[in-house]
């Protein structure tokens, strides 16, 4: 997987998501291995004096440690959003950073990464936030999963396996809160975008009357903000959302802009339903 690169100072995200993924891959390649050739490699492990139940032992117990890896990630993300987001400095001698540090040492600051949890959080201070992907989305849950297990085996060493799918979704949902934070600390609004052209479209393909859906677009086009058009790479969740390519369902919405809205059609209308087509 090609996971994206975003700025979280000494976080490299990309490069932490990619690790996992690679750990990952090798495992699951070994629990493959030890399910379909498990008599070959007896008997080579064997012959090298390695004992055949201690390894397949050991491809269990490194499953466990990706949970955790997967875990620490999401901890050590949240973590560095939200000091980013304070303009904490650990090497300031300033009042105020000093009392950031007693009050909230990193060392001893521990967040809770369930998805609902971290949304709490950052409604507090940005109120009006609204994450792109629902709760209710399967990956999301998927990775609630693992933030519950990761407790569970920490607390009680009762540890749940999973497939490799089911780890793969959990990175991806890490890529896409990483993407909703850096949009958050950089302020850019890509995704708030994107969100109400959907909205828009889905809305208009409602509409059966086209006078309806000609004040709407009126309504619409002529009191939002102008868009900095610019090329994004989206996370893989977001991605996935689409059928179609999203680029070209912002070019197609962003086209609706230019059109002199008192011209409007029955074909600009059939347009703009087709868009509906671009996602799930």
């Amino acid at each position: 997987m090609n996971f994206l690169e975003l700025d979280f100072g000494e976080l490299d995200i990309k490069f932490e998501l990619t690790s996992i993924y690679q750990s990952i891959d090798m495992l699951y390649q070994a629990k493959d291995d030890l399910d379909d050739k498990a008599s070959t490699i007896r008997v080579a492990l064997e012959s090298e004096g390695v004992s055949f139940n201690a390894y397949k032992k050991c491809v269990h117990e490194a499953r466990k440690s990706v949970l955790m890896d997967c875990y620490t990630l999401s901890e050590k993300l949240y973590k560095s959003y939200f000091y980013q987001l304070l303009g904490y400095d650990e090497d300031s001698t300033d009042a105020i950073q000093k009392f950031l540090g007693e009050k909230i040492n990193p060392d001893k600051f521990s967040p809770n990464v369930k998805f609902q949890e971290m949304i709490k959080d950052i409604k507090k201070y940005y109120p009006n936030f609204n994450p792109f992907i629902s709760s209710t989305h399967q990956s999301i849950n998927i990775y609630d999963e693992m933030v519950r297990d990761r407790h569970k085996y920490a607390h009680a060493n009762n540890y749940n396996d999973r497939t490799k799918e089911q780890f793969i979704e959990i990175l991806k949902v890490i890529e896409y809160l990483a993407f909703e934070l850096d949009c958050l600390l950089h302020k850019n609004d890509c995704l708030k975008t994107l969100k109400s052209y959907i909205e828009f479209v889905e809305d208009s393909s409602k509409m059966k009357n086209f006078y309806h859906f000609k004040s709407k677009c009126i309504d619409y086009f002529s009191t939002g903000s102008e868009e900095k058009v610019q090329h994004i790479n989206y996370p893989s969740l977001i991605v996935e959302q689409f059928d179609g390519s999203i680029e070209n369902f912002m070019d197609a919405c962003r086209g609706f802009k230019a059109i002199d809205f008192q011209q409007l059609s029955e074909e600009h209308f059939n347009d703009i339903v087709q868009l509906k087509s671009y996602f799930r």
